[in-house]
């Protein structure tokens, strides 16, 4: 609800703010301050979310690994596929990386709106190996951002991607499908206004595994389109183009 209600005032804000009246920059500031504030929040629950699963993939390390936000969407379900160890894990990992791919964005909106750095923030990053039985570090803490925030948001909606192969699976009784519907959804979102047109097209083929688990509107999903969103993110996809082009 919370990050619900920040798409909605930083999308209002970007739109139709000016940075340069002082009213516009000062909200700005507040929203910043509540998205990093929501973030904080989210990887602390995320630690503990999965002390309470009894899963601990994830522990911090001081190393940073930016190879790992260039993760490819293979072709292949069967491929990097994430091993839940059961259900409700995999559901409430799903959450926290539907909620990241919708606020780095903004939080890059509102750097870029505010003319701040996008280059000092530190941040945790989560990463879940293919297996859980797999001792690997899986977050890595760091002083810098990568190129963009986008980059980030990405890395997430990859993890959704790798979890399609179990939440698919006949054992889950089509209780899976239907858990992965709007995660996957956001995700194929993303990948649509980002332009990242093998990922998206993946996306799609993926889509239409799920209405033989008897979710037909999968079938719908795979093409939708959703205007708002795709306006926001694209706008913020050309402003770091911009940059890009300035340096």
């Amino acid at each position: 609800m919370e990050c619900s209600t920040l798409v909605e005032l930083v999308d209002s804000l970007i739109q139709s703010g000016d940075p340069s009246v002082r009213g516009d920059y000062q909200k700005g500031e507040q929203l910043l301050s509540s998205c990093l504030s929501l973030k904080d929040r989210l990887d602390l629950g995320f630690r503990e979310m999965q002390t309470r699963l009894g899963v601990l993939w994830s522990f911090p390390q001081q190393k940073p690994f930016w190879s790992e936000l260039d993760d490819s969407i293979p072709r292949d379900l069967l491929m990097d596929a994430i091993d839940y160890p059961f259900l409700t894990c995999s559901e409430s990992h799903l959450l926290w990386w539907t909620t990241f791919i919708l606020l780095y964005p903004l939080i890059d909106d509102l750097l870029i709106f505010l003319g701040r750095s996008r280059n000092n923030l530190s941040f945790t990053l989560w990463d879940i190996p293919p297996s859980h039985n797999e001792p690997c570090s899986c977050a890595t803490l760091a002083d810098e951002l990568p190129e963009d925030l986008l980059a980030v948001a990405e890395h997430y909606a990859n993890l959704i991607c790798r979890s399609v192969k179990f939440l698919v699976q006949p054992q889950a009784k089509g209780m899976g499908a239907q858990i992965l519907l709007a995660p996957f959804s956001q995700a194929t979102q993303f990948y649509h206004s980002r332009g990242s047109t093998e990922k998206h097209q993946w996306c799609q083929a993926a889509f239409m595994c799920l209405p033989k688990l008897g979710i037909g509107i999968a079938a719908f999903l795979k093409c939708m389109v959703w205007p708002k969103y795709e306006a926001a993110t694209s706008k913020t996809v050309q402003a770091s183009s911009s940059e890009s082009d300035a340096d």
